[in-house]
């Protein structure tokens, strides 16, 4: 479970929707709704919003999780609680939305995906343009919307100028993930995007540590050239770029 648990049944439910999905990618929203014993229609119009979580709905999900004492309290006050009540939640929420955030690849997908010259502002689209669930996209786009880093305007969706760091408050193992989706994402590409639409090089090299920190400074130069360059002109594709300089050998 995750430490945070959510004030907002949906959210919460959201949440722990995307925890199994990770762990299991082929984990569906039917199975979710098996676990829990309701109709895959009932669950998928409260996880759009469309259906309130009822407190006879709310026990029957602490049941079929297995909720300790605790959890299941914590649980059932979220759906007694009204949105004049969610306020002193909010940090609380947000801390949970960041970590979410920086895990999960498919945020920062959203936001580059906004800058498309064929955007469209539809749940649907944007989880076939990613190969995504329309409840993870649906997810994350409320995600962001908290989060400010993205925001409605002109009736469409659009990135901020808000950047998410990984800063003092955000757990590492949150970037931790995040790294390893992306490296089993250019796995993937090896095998589904042609040799004309991706470029994967690497080279050994033996040399001195004490050159690592300004070789990490050079990398960060290049790919902030790289980015502007590539950024600039027409947008037709989300591309995802990754530098890795990790050492071979092993101490001792």
């Amino acid at each position: 479970m995750q430490d945070a648990t959510p004030k907002i049944p949906r959210v919460w439910l959201e949440n722990e929707f995307a925890r199994r999905r990770q762990a299991n990618p082929a984990y569906s929203l039917r199975a979710f709704a098996r676990q829990l014993e309701l109709p895959p229609g009932r669950l998928s119009e409260i996880l759009s919003d469309k259906r309130n979580v009822t407190r006879k709905v709310a026990e029957k999900i602490a049941e079929r999780l297995g909720f300790d004492p605790a959890m299941r309290e914590e649980f059932l006050g979220c759906v007694r609680r009204g949105p004049t009540d969610l306020v002193s939640d909010e940090h609380r929420q947000l801390s949970l939305d960041a970590y979410q955030a920086i895990s999960d690849w498919h945020h920062y997908a959203i936001l580059s995906l906004t800058e498309l010259d064929d955007f469209e502002y539809d749940v649907g689209w944007i989880a076939r343009r990613l190969g995504i669930s329309t409840v993870d996209a649906r997810a994350a786009v409320e995600r962001l919307l908290r989060l400010e880093l993205a925001e409605e305007r002109d009736g469409t969706l659009a990135r901020t100028q808000a950047k998410l760091l990984a800063g003092h408050d955000v757990s590492s193992p949150a970037l931790r993930k995040r790294h390893e989706r992306v490296l089993r994402d250019a796995i993937e590409a090896l095998g589904d995007a042609p040799s004309s639409a991706r470029d994967v090089t690497s080279v050994v090299v033996a040399t001195d540590p004490a050159k690592i920190p300004e070789a990490k400074a050079m990398i960060r130069r290049f790919r902030r050239k790289l980015c502007a360059f590539l950024e600039s002109g027409a947008k037709k594709e989300v591309y995802n770029l990754n530098v890795q300089l990790v050492p071979v050998t092993k101490k001792g």
